[in-house]
């Protein structure tokens, strides 16, 4: 994960109360980075599939893995506010 971008949203957010969750297919950040820049937390497809190559060329399912991995962390943060 790089980029002013994405840190920029993340902060913005933070400053309305609502957290903020990074997907990314990699991320250089160690927890002390991310934590510093606000994220509550960082989700790539690194963690799932380590080879590049194959990453690429199953993006769709790993998305929907790293989507199945962060749902209940979603439900448990906004779930509550309804």
């Amino acid at each position: 994960m790089r980029g002013k971008a994405a840190i920029g949203v993340c902060r913005r957010a933070g400053t309305h109360g609502v957290p903020t969750f990074a997907v990314a297919g990699v991320s250089a950040l160690t927890p002390a980075e991310v934590n510093a820049a606000g994220f509550a937390g960082v989700y790539t497809l690194s963690d799932l599939e380590p080879d590049p190559v194959r990453s690429m060329r199953y993006a769709a399912e790993l998305l929907t893995k790293v989507g199945e991995r962060l749902a209940p962390t979603l439900i448990g943060v906004f779930g509550s506010s309804r």
